[in-house]
């Protein structure tokens, strides 16, 4: 099997069951959202049920280090990671103080305001950066759509902002260009897809973080 065959889509989807048997894999790991095809994996190639979806990280990484007999691995990873989360926390607090942070994602139909899984996940549980007064209580996937007006009663220090293109759907809005974080350059650009799928694997996670810390010293010197 290719290493670098890519038969997935979004995390909430389905995958292509020919695509899965034309990669001929040595070993299938099936989350929740393949449970329908369960049996029509497991007579592709040996196949283990994943009890944790995509917003349970540690969870899931535990697991699966223990199928693949890599416990000490993920606790080597784990104790690294979160020991240079520790460290770009205090790099950050010591520049931003009590400066808030929140998470956005903007597409031409809506406004999605994060505070859990992904990105969100990263900077208020990982780093422990102040979180936005008002953020609205999320859905299970981890945010809540929201209008232009709900993002302004927010009004962060800090916006970290995903879009899938390098247009800004929400420029031309005054509200937006009224916001803390805007006029002060503190905006932080970050793609749909680093948030749905890099955010949720421990390779990723590392990538990402320090993509992260860097853009926020960047913005705040």
């Amino acid at each position: 099997m290719d290493p670098n065959t890519l038969i997935g889509g979004w995390f909430q989807t389905e995958v292509d069951v020919e695509a899965v048997m034309a990669a001929e894999p040595d070993l299938i790991l099936a989350g929740p959202t393949q449970e329908k095809i369960y049996d029509q994996l497991s007579k592709i190639a040996p196949t283990v049920r994943v009890p944790y979806g995509f917003n349970a990280f540690r969870d899931r990484f535990a697991f699966v280090s223990e199928v693949l007999d890599k416990h000490k691995e993920m606790e080597d990873w784990t104790a690294e990671y979160e020991a240079q989360a520790t460290k770009d926390k205090e790099r950050i607090l010591a520049k931003t103080g009590t400066e808030t942070f929140a998470i956005i994602e903007a597409t031409q139909k809506e406004i999605r305001i994060y505070s859990r899984t992904g990105i969100a996940d990263m900077i208020y549980n990982d780093l422990q950066l102040p979180q936005a007064l008002g953020l609205p209580e999320p859905d299970a996937w981890g945010g809540k759509g929201t209008s232009l007006e709900g993002l302004s009663t927010l009004n962060p220090d800090h916006l970290i902002l995903m879009a899938d293109s390098s247009d800004n759907v929400l420029e031309k809005s005054s509200i937006w260009n009224s916001l803390k974080a805007v006029q002060a350059g503190k905006i932080y650009r970050m793609t749909s897809r680093q948030n749905y799928n890099e955010a949720f694997f421990a390779l990723g996670k590392k990538s990402l973080m320090n993509q992260l810390v860097e853009d926020i010293l960047k913005g705040s010197q």
